[in-house]
């Protein structure tokens, strides 16, 4: 934080050319836009480019576990008893595909106005 002034507003530091994701999308959809740009989270805006959430690599992990969704459906792509009988996981593994991204996104993002100095930002992320 050396190079950066705390008196910088954050709106010089934001950027204007934002990715984004619909509720709607599909999970494995938004988590190969994370990989792609090598994100952490995606803002989530409605069909008139409103912020209605954020949707983060935490999100991708099962509530109270580690288990990370686009993973475990990867092995079950890859396990032999999956495809010798899909049927025994299917139904599960179907719902796992059918999950989209407002299923899981953080409904309440913290979010900080554009004219609020990085040194406020630091101090607001600190306490939270």
């Amino acid at each position: 934080m050396d190079a950066l002034n705390t008196t910088t507003q954050i709106k010089e530091l934001m950027s204007t050319d934002v990715v984004s994701v619909q509720p709607e999308t599909p999970l494995m959809d938004a988590d190969a836009i994370l990989r792609k740009h090598a994100f952490s989270g995606l803002p989530v805006v409605d069909g008139e480019g409103k912020l209605v959430g954020m949707f983060t690599e935490y999100d991708l992990s099962t509530k109270g576990s580690l288990l990370h969704l686009p993973t475990i459906l990867k092995l079950f792509k890859e396990f032999a008893i999956y495809q010798k009988d899909q049927g025994l996981v299917w139904k599960d593994v179907s719902h796992m595909l059918a999950i989209k991204v407002e299923d899981i996104m953080n409904t309440m993002p913290f979010t900080v106005n554009q004219h609020i100095s990085l040194k406020e930002v630091v101090k607001l992320f600190s306490e939270r």
